[in-house]
């Protein structure tokens, strides 16, 4: 029995001054391909800023849904108190 890997990547286009909870980074959603990227997605929302056209539930996971700072996993992030 062979076994495949699918690996996808892509680039996206990055505003050069964020505006926090506003990100103008967009992709389009695989939802409708690969049904199990949906909390992957959603994740990628959340902690990157990526948002996704398409998906039907762009809902945060772990942050609060008021949440009005940059997505903590992006680098401009600035962790406060150091």
């Amino acid at each position: 029995m062979a076994r495949q890997v699918l690996v996808l990547a892509t680039r996206a286009q990055r505003e050069e001054n964020p505006i926090p909870g506003h990100d103008a980074t967009k992709l389009p959603t695989l939802r409708d391909i690969f049904y199990s990227v949906e909390f992957h997605e959603r994740e990628i929302f959340e902690m990157l800023g990526v948002y996704f056209d398409g998906h039907p539930d762009n809902r945060r996971l772990l942050l609060p849904e008021d949440w009005a700072d940059l997505p903590p996993l992006r680098k401009d992030f600035a962790i406060k108190g150091r």
